[in-house]
């Protein structure tokens, strides 16, 4: 483990044995540590989660919500919706429902639907007719 990430660690570590939890322990981790980003403090909060030293559950709760929540923010995701104030769906069938998905569809990712109908679209549209034969 590298020295900024072992003092990340400790920082998240310290605070959440303090009592600390979400923006205090934010805080506190910020203050200890100048140059943390969301990224750094998730990796560090999940070594945390990892340690088998870390046993009383109320601490690994802590951390884990903490890193939870700080994953999100990464997203861009705050209180189950993204910044743009859309709300984010909740299943793959909520997504077909949306988006007029059929039977053959459910279950699917988005991703997958949307290569699946470019696929269609592109097989469509570059089919060639046969020249009549000239008499």
């Amino acid at each position: 483990m590298g020295k900024g990430r072992k003092r990340i660690y400790e920082a998240v570590l310290e605070g959440a044995t303090g009592g600390l939890s979400e923006k205090e322990l934010y805080d506190f981790t910020v203050k200890r540590c100048q140059k943390v980003t969301s990224k750094k403090i998730v990796r560090a909060s999940v070594l945390v989660l990892s340690d088998p030293v870390v046993t009383d559950s109320s601490i690994l709760r802590t951390i884990s919500t903490f890193a939870v929540e700080h994953r999100l923010k990464q997203l861009g995701i705050e209180n189950g919706r993204k910044k743009n104030g859309m709300k984010r769906r909740s299943s793959s069938h909520a997504s077909d429902i949306e988006f007029g998905g059929d039977d053959r569809t459910a279950g699917m990712s988005d991703a997958k639907q949307r290569m699946r109908s470019r696929r269609g679209h592109q097989r469509r549209s570059t089919s060639i007719a046969p020249l009549p034969t000239p008499t």
